[in-house]
């Protein structure tokens, strides 16, 4: 079977009656059907010789991007690319992961990101489940590459050949019900899926923010969210659409809010996208004052809670976005622009109202509409709906449905309710619904409630099993600064809010939550209640080294009784404390250890070892 078929044999491809792929971005832009090689090439012929790249020492102009995309992308199509068509794209972050990305869509096909840095058997799974037809890549990477890849252009040391092609930007291939990517997300089944998004979805979403964002040619956009998240893809492509410079951060800089200051400063950076976790992290940073280029900050992902964004407004003179969308819905689908004091009484800020040429609808478990105000799940429809998940007929039929009026939607699985303004607030999940004790329980209207309390910053809760086979809910707090968890106050406080059955068991204050990759909160990783301290042995550090860090980490996770076999990350530390705590260890011991190094056993010895060798080395 080609590349071509397995994408057109999505089950579930119902198209929408209320929307047409190719009509919505005309409706957008009042004139012909543009797509996203379109929105580009028109504004390389406008400002051609400003920059439009910056990575490190090197950069390129809007010309040089364009040119060299129109080249690869002749050289795509004499490869056999064409609409329909998948290509992987797996470098490091760099120009040519920009070039790679344009010259695919230009020449019709779709993409497909392939994080360097995931293990083998995961890409080997994505590349084979994909059915490539192509792969981008570098010459640094094709060693460590899986065996069995599809036939790879390296887009270094093949350039020469490739620029052999014309310089002019090709003929459109592409229509807009046309794929051009596929993300792979995470599976219930422990399988990523990929979900195909269509040239249309993605030409609506870059209209509806280059006519919301007031960007222009004296904009700077830092982009440094991996380029395996759908996050990563207007960062890339709305500066390139209104003439603003796009600077790369190093990989993994998304998780360093002491780089990020940095570079806003060093670059001028006025537009930033940030996850509510790192975002409350930067806000902390002490250079956050001189951050003042800053005119827009995007936020999404997770929940935008209300100490976040009232610390953003005292610290921060800009404009701060909460935006809201699921990967099957291209990106985003909500927005708010947030005001100090905007916040919810449950603690968070509204997600918004639909953007161009989407429209939603809050339902009960029947699929029929709520009353207003009342939570139901969300439904999203319109431009930006995926095509489905690909090769996955049965998931795609599961997940986009019609719904009672006969019009295609998506379903979220988040719980949300509509205000009195008619913006939505964000609840949670709703496969965080479980039944105890044969009442049907949604976790995400605990935490709410527990995030309304004074002494509240965030809260998650969890259904866990006890030692006695006993099942209970479990809470986990994080204390507002200066603020003492008063755990018989947030009981009667839930009393008062929710049902008896819906209290909680027991908490556990925590000084931060453990994050995914991502920046959302790692339910897997939450300690059971009553978990051991740590060892106290702080004292033990038996060389400098682990003396050393032992310090460090005691300073970083505001504990004192951390102990050379205790974990890192069953103290309650981040991936965002681990890499504050590496860079203070490289300052301290005058040597150079990238946190990648941490696969597992995050322990003070294990972490010593490390730094010892790069001392010796």
């Amino acid at each position: 079977m080609t590349n071509e078929e397995t994408v057109e044999q999505i089950s579930g491809e119902v198209r929408n009656p209320r929307f047409d792929a190719n009509q919505s971005v005309t409706e957008a832009t009042g004139s012909r059907s543009v797509l996203t090689p379109d929105l580009f090439s028109e504004q390389a012929r406008r400002t051609p010789e400003a920059i439009a790249v910056v990575w490190e020492d090197k950069q390129l102009t809007y010309a040089q991007l364009e040119t060299r995309s129109n080249q690869l992308a002749h050289f795509l199509r004499r490869r056999q690319a064409r609409p329909e068509t998948l290509i992987g794209l797996c470098v490091e972050r760099s120009p040519e992961l920009i070039i790679g990305l344009l010259g695919i869509l230009k020449a019709g096909a779709g993409y497909v990101p392939l994080d360097p840095a995931y293990p083998s058997d995961r890409l080997e799974y994505m590349m084979s489940d994909a059915k490539l037809a192509l792969l981008l890549t570098q010459a640094s990477l094709a060693a460590a590459l899986p065996a069995s890849r599809p036939a790879s252009i390296l887009l270094d040391s093949q350039w020469t050949e490739i620029a052999r092609s014309a310089n002019a930007a090709p003929d459109r291939a592409a229509r807009a019900e046309n794929v051009a990517y596929v993300i792979y997300t995470s599976g219930s089944t422990g399988k990523p899926k990929g979900v195909v998004m269509p040239h249309g979805a993605l030409a609506n979403q870059l209209l509806w923010l280059r006519e919301t964002y007031p960007l222009g040619s004296k904009d700077v956009m830092l982009q440094k969210t991996p380029f395996s998240f759908d996050a990563s893809i207007w960062e890339i492509l709305l500066p390139l659409v209104v003439g603003a410079k796009l600077v790369l951060a190093k990989a993994n800089g998304h998780r360093d809010a002491a780089y990020l200051c940095e570079m806003v400063q060093k670059h001028g950076v006025t537009a930033l996208q940030l996850v509510p976790s790192m975002l409350r992290v930067f806000l902390d940073e002490p250079q956050i004052p001189a951050c003042a280029s800053l005119r827009h900050v995007f936020s999404g992902g997770e929940a935008l809670t209300r100490d976040i964004c009232d610390r953003f407004f005292e610290k921060l003179d800009a404009q701060l976005h909460n935006l809201y969308g699921p990967t099957e819905a291209c990106i985003q689908s909500l927005a708010f622009t947030c005001r100090p004091g905007c916040a919810t009484p449950g603690g968070n800020v509204p997600i918004g109202k639909p953007i161009l040429n989407t429209w939603i609808q809050v339902v009960d478990e029947r699929r029929e509409p709520v009353t207003p105000g009342v939570a139901g799940e969300l439904l999203i429809g319109g431009a930006g709906l995926a095509r489905g998940y690909f090769g996955r007929p049965d998931l795609t039929a599961e997940h986009f449905v019609l719904n009672s009026t006969g019009e295609l939607v998506y379903r979220t699985g988040d719980l949300v309710r509509s205000l009195p303004s008619e913006d939505l607030e964000f609840l949670g999940r709703m496969d965080h619904q479980v039944k105890l004790r044969g009442y049907r329980i949604e976790l995400g209207e605990i935490e709410v409630a527990l995030r309304g309390h004074p002494t509240v910053r965030d809260a998650a809760v969890v259904l866990r099993e006890g030692s006695r086979g006993d099942r209970q809910l479990v809470g986990y707090i994080v204390a507002k600064p200066g603020a003492t968890v008063d755990e018989e106050n947030l009981h009667r406080h839930l009393r008062q809010l929710l049902p008896e059955y819906m209290d909680v068991s027991t908490f556990t204050v925590l000084d931060k939550f453990p994050l995914l990759p991502n920046g959302k909160v790692d339910r897997a990783a939450l300690p059971t209640p009553a978990a051991e301290a740590g060892t106290g042995n702080s004292a033990g550090g038996r060389t400098p080294f682990e003396q050393g860090l032992l310090e460090i980490c005691s300073d970083v996770l505001q504990r004192t009784d951390v102990g050379v076999e205790d974990d890192f990350f069953d103290l309650g530390g981040t991936s965002l404390d681990l890499m504050t705590m590496f860079g203070r260890a490289c300052d301290r011991f005058g040597t150079v250890v990238d946190v990648s190094v941490v696969s597992e056993g995050a322990t003070i010895l294990s972490l010593a070892r490390f730094f010892e060798k790069a001392k010796r080395a």
